[in-house]
Formats: structure tokens, C-alpha cells, sequence
């Protein structure tokens, strides 16, 4: 008789053992889907903020060459400041030099405004590209007054 409640406590005992010191097939798989869950959340989250990084340098890059160009009018002599006008866009690279490789396109444009003729108002626009092949939906715009007084 002891014989068999020996055997049944020891089976009971290594029962208990088994199921406090390990895991199921199923709580692995199911902290394993949990994990995964959260992983791809995180990598989701780290490409955004890289896409987000990266419209940033290029909207940033995009406003340095309209503020150069603006520079430029500004050193430009007041009747040669016409010169600068592009009707058309003209494809420049990340510091503003015409490229045929470029990924940003400007324009200049140079108007005689009717409140002052002895001024000029230069507007620049650069586009540039949010991804290959695909143009951001605004120009960044700078616009600014050369000449002379009021």
C-alpha cells in the first residue's frame, strides 16, 4: 500500500515540478507572437521617424538654395539683377549649381512692383523630391525686395 501512495505523490511531485519549471509549446509560440507583435511595431515606428528625418534634410536643403539664390540677388547690381530670372525650372543640385543630376528644381522669378519701380521683388521657389520620382506638392518659396528707397 505505501508502495502505491509512494508512486502516486511521486508522480503528483514530478507533475508539479514539470508544469512550475517550464513552459508549453502554446506560451512559447503565443509570447513569441507578443514579441514580434512588438518588434514590428518598433521597426514601423523607426522607419517613419527615418522617412520623417529625411523630408526634413531635404525641405531644410531645399530652403539653403532659395535663401543662396536671394543672397545672390543681393549682391547682384540693381539693374543687373534681372539677369537671375529663370522662367523656366532649372534643375540644381543641394548647394544651388545648375546639375543635370539634380533633385531639386528652382526658379527665380523678378518682378517691378507698381508701388516702387526703383525696387525689385525676387521670388524663388525650389521643389524637390520626396522620394525618386515624386515631387513634394509645395515649392519652398523666399521672397525678398532689392533696390532702391521708398
Amino acid at each position: 500500500m505505501q508502495n502505491c501512495e509512494e508512486a502516486e505523490t511521486g508522480f503528483l511531485r514530478s507533475r508539479r515540478l514539470f508544469s512550475v519549471r517550464g513552459f508549453t509549446l502554446a506560451e512559447v509560440m503565443v509570447a513569441s507572437a507578443v514579441v514580434a507583435l512588438v518588434f514590428t511595431g518598433f521597426m514601423i515606428g523607426f522607419v517613419q521617424a527615418l522617412r520623417l528625418q529625411y523630408l526634413a534634410n531635404v525641405h531644410y536643403c531645399a530652403s539653403v538654395v532659395a535663401r543662396n539664390r536671394i543672397e545672390e540677388a543681393r549682391i547682384y547690381a540693381f539693374g543687373a539683377v534681372e539677369v537671375l530670372e529663370e522662367l523656366s525650372e532649372v534643375q540644381v543640385d543641394r548647394y544651388g549649381e545648375p546639375c543635370s543630376t539634380g533633385t531639386y528644381y528652382r526658379t527665380t522669378e523678378v518682378d517691378i512692383p507698381a508701388v516702387n519701380p526703383n525696387c525689385r521683388e525676387v521670388t524663388v521657389n525650389v521643389w524637390y523630391e520626396m522620394r525618386p520620382g515624386v515631387r513634394a506638392p509645395a515649392p519652398v518659396t523666399v521672397s525678398t525686395w532689392v533696390g532702391g528707397t521708398h
